[in-house]
């Protein structure tokens, strides 16, 4: 299987169109500085979202296993006295 080395190369031709077509047209960068910062903020929501949850879902965990662990325990069985038990 021969790997066409072509195909390294496109990502620095799509980077570079983009870099002259940005340079060339003013209102497409503000439209693309608008859209990285809306990105940008997106992703720092997402994080404060992640950093709130991460105790309730450890707590939640830990409480689960928890109660998972004293279910699975052995009973112990009743025993009946040595002076009724049957010969």
């Amino acid at each position: 299987m021969r790997y066409a080395y072509g195909l390294d190369w496109i990502p620095g031709g799509v980077f570079l169109g983009t870099v002259l077509l940005l340079l060339i047209v003013p209102p497409f960068a503000l439209i693309a500085l608008a859209v990285v910062a809306l990105v940008a903020v997106a992703a720092l929501v997402a994080l404060a979202g992640a950093l709130l949850a991460t105790p309730y879902l450890v707590v939640r965990t830990v409480r689960r296993r928890l109660a998972e662990r004293h279910i699975r325990q052995p009973q112990p069985q009743p025993r009946a006295p040595e002076s009724v038990v049957a010969t």
